[in-house]
This record gives C-alpha cells, sequence and structure tokens, in this order.
C-alpha cells in the first residue's frame, strides 16, 4: 500500500510541473490500510460484502481535482483487492455542460466558457438528472473545448447527468487506460433500504433529525453549511431532502409534506447523501477539499441523530497549470505590484523622475513650514498640480505599472 498514489500518475495527464503538495493526499496514502481496517463497519452494511472504495461529484466534465479523486479511487480499490465506486451526484442543478478556458483578449486573460445546452429550456435550478440531454452547436476559440462538446453531443443518455457520466466512461479507458467505477447516482439512493429507514425515522420524529443537523453545522463553523429551518411552535422542519420532478426545479421537502411525496420524487441532499453511501455502500469516501470538511458535520450528525458510525474520509485534490506564457508571481509579488501602481502616482521616485522627487520633497518641507493657512492651501494645490503634469508626462509607464 505504500505509494498507492505515486506522483507520476498524474503528470502525464498535462505538461505541468508537480509540486510536492500537489496532489494533496490526507492522510497520506501509508496509512490508508489502517484508516479502513481500525474502522468498524456499520451495521447497515453486511460484514460479508467485498469493500468498497468510493468518490464521487456533480455531472460535468472533470477538472485535475475531481480526477484526481477518481484515479486515487481506483487506484486504491486495485490495492485493497476491493470494487470502486462513483456517486453521481444527479440531484445538484450545476451546468453539467459548461466548460471554462482562457483567452488572451487586449493584453488581458479571460475566462470564457463553451456550452452544451439542453434539447428543451428548463428552469433554474433543476438537477442534472432531470435535465434533457445536451445539444452544443457553437464553436468558441478552445478547439480541446470544441472537441469534447462534439464528442457529449454525439453521446446518448436518459438525462444530462447521464449523458455526461457515459462521456466519461468512454474516455476514462480511451485516454487513461483506466477502467470506469461502478456508477451510482445520488437520486437512486431513494430506493435503498437505508433511505426508507432514515425516511421513517424523520417522518416519526422530525425534530430529532433536524435539531442534530442543526447542531452539528454549529459544532463545525468551518464547514460554512446553514442549518436546516425550524418552527417548532408550528411542528414545521425543513428536512434533508429535495423533491424532484422531471424538467423542474428542486424544491426543500417539510416534514408536513413528507409522507404524501412518493419515493421516486425523493432525492437526499448532500450530508443524507454521503451519510448513506458511507453507511451502506462503502469502506472509504475519497473526497475534495469541500467535502472534506463538510462531511464532518456528517459524522457528528449521525453518530447524535442515529448513533450510525460512517466509513472513514480521505482527501485528494490537484492542481494543474496551463503554460499560458506568464511568469508565475507570489501573492506578495502581486500586492507589490498593486502598491507600485498606485503610489508611483503620488511618487515621482518611482517612476524614476529626479526632479520632479525633488520638487515634491520641497513643496512638502514648504506646507509644513508655512504658518498661514491660506498660503498652505495654495502651496499644497501647486503641489498637486505639478503632479499632475508628471503623471501626463510619464503616463505610458504609470499604464505599464497599471498593467
Amino acid at each position: 500500500m505504500q505509494g498507492l498514489l505515486p506522483l507520476p500518475l498524474i503528470p502525464p495527464l498535462m505538461a505541468a510541473p508537480i509540486a510536492p503538495d500537489n496532489p494533496r493526499i490526507e492522510p497520506p496514502p501509508a496509512e490508508w490500510p489502517k484508516l479502513i481496517d481500525g474502522a468498524a463497519r456499520s451495521s447497515i452494511r453486511p460484514p460479508s460484502t467485498r469493500q468498497t472504495i468510493m468518490s464521487g461529484h456533480q455531472a460535468a466534465i472533470w477538472h485535475p481535482g475531481i480526477l484526481a479523486k477518481l484515479i486515487a479511487t481506483t487506484a486504491a480499490a486495485n490495492a485493497f483487492d476491493a470494487d470502486a465506486a462513483w456517486l453521481v451526484v444527479d440531484q445538484d442543478a450545476n451546468n453539467a455542460g459548461a466548460i471554462d478556458y482562457p483567452v488572451r483578449e487586449n493584453a488581458r486573460l479571460q475566462r470564457r466558457s463553451a456550452l452544451a445546452a439542453p434539447e428543451q429550456r428548463t428552469p433554474t435550478d433543476t438537477p442534472t438528472g432531470s435535465t434533457p440531454v445536451l445539444r452544443w452547436s457553437s464553436t468558441t476559440e478552445s478547439d480541446k473545448a470544441n472537441r469534447i462538446l462534439a464528442r457529449l453531443a454525439e453521446t446518448p443518455g436518459d438525462n444530462a447527468a447521464d449523458q455526461v457520466t457515459r462521456l466519461l466512461a468512454k474516455l476514462l479507458p480511451e485516454r487513461l487506460g483506466i477502467t470506469p467505477p461502478q456508477f451510482i447516482t445520488a437520486t437512486s439512493l431513494a430506493k435503498t433500504p437505508t433511505f426508507d429507514a432514515w425516511r421513517s425515522a424523520m417522518l416519526e420524529d422530525p425534530a430529532a433529525c433536524v435539531n442534530a443537523y442543526n447542531a452539528a453545522v454549529a459544532t463545525n463553523p468551518e464547514a460554512q453549511l446553514r442549518p436546516l429551518a425550524t418552527r417548532p411552535d408550528a411542528n414545521r422542519y425543513e428536512l434533508p431532502l429535495w423533491r424532484i420532478r422531471p424538467g423542474e426545479p428542486r424544491r426543500p421537502v417539510y416534514n408536513l409534506q413528507l409522507a404524501d411525496i412518493p419515493i421516486d420524487e425523493l432525492a437526499p441532499r448532500a450530508l443524507l447523501m454521503t451519510a448513506i453511501v458511507r453507511a451502506s455502500m462503502c469502506d472509504l469516501f475519497i473526497h475534495g477539499t469541500g467535502g472534506y470538511t463538510y462531511d464532518r458535520v456528517t459524522d457528528d450528525w449521525m453518530k447524535t441523530w442515529l448513533g450510525v458510525d460512517l466509513a472513514p474520509i480521505a482527501l485528494v485534490t490537484a492542481t494543474l497549470h496551463l503554460d499560458l506564457g506568464v511568469p508565475p508571481v507570489t501573492e506578495s509579488e502581486v500586492a507589490h505590484a498593486k502598491w507600485r501602481a498606485h503610489a508611483a502616482r503620488h511618487d515621482p521616485a518611482l517612476l524614476d523622475d529626479a526632479q520632479a522627487r525633488s520638487r515634491k520633497i520641497a513643496a512638502v518641507e514648504s506646507i509644513a513650514s508655512e504658518p498661514n493657512p491660506a498660503r498652505r492651501s495654495e502651496l499644497f494645490l501647486a503641489m498637486h498640480d505639478d503632479l499632475a503634469t508628471v503623471r501626463e508626462k510619464h503616463e505610458a509607464e504609470l499604464e505599464r505599472l497599471r498593467e
């Protein structure tokens, strides 16, 4: 297991240098066997089932951080002789057919988006799992984005999420030689026994579910999650569920509605989603940076609400940089450049104008020593008139500093 995720796995994806801490993996891969073997299986997950390593993301064209999770999942599954699974978060309303790419315009880098749109218009906040398949027709400046979206448009699917997932399943062996994992959709989790049992617990005592959820959110402020809405005086509690109908925006679910909503119109929200798979479907879940933080809330919530221990989590992410012909700079260098562009308008020394600098120093000294307020005001205005002349003289240099 030592060296489970060697750094050479990532660089072939792009011609880009990888720093020692990139990809970022926590805990180190050598500790993963102890992490998995030391975690007691939930009573919901039968001890006889084969080990499963799982990760997941929204249905979208992956950036390197997401791809790193997939590589880690398959590598860990191979190392453990386990199954690899991928959770397609198809109850989310992300733009499944968008690819951002950089362009240089007027000496500046700009972000553009190539977009494949649904066959029929859908309202805002419609989940990808109930969005019609995507079609693409408009070419962009990015040949690579054009090729990806052309492949996407050629890929059949039942909906946008299914279409994107099918494309990724083709690209993994084709481009990287990786056997695709088992794909599981978030919306399908409503058909599991675990979901059914926890739905019944919400019906029986919604306050216990929601109060435990909100307490976990309050205990983990770094996750930046909002609490679920409550009105105990009216017996009204917002549940960690979505109601989803084809082609419609997803809607929050409240306890007084739950009994009347068909099971095939329900889907878990983020924390309930990962709780279900970590309790009943996997032995390790690999998160990115966001999930690695917010799923601490899930651990606390499930322990308090149902007394359920969840499968352990790990963090894997990576950042790759295109060679855009721009030398890399540090944050301190950026801050200094901003300061210099501003300060040069007021300090001729930064423009290498020694005469103007001497005039400003003399003007400041004259203002400081002048006892007459009216005269001081005249000297002050004269100094700024001179600075305005200096700015006109050095406009090209000031513009270079702004750039």
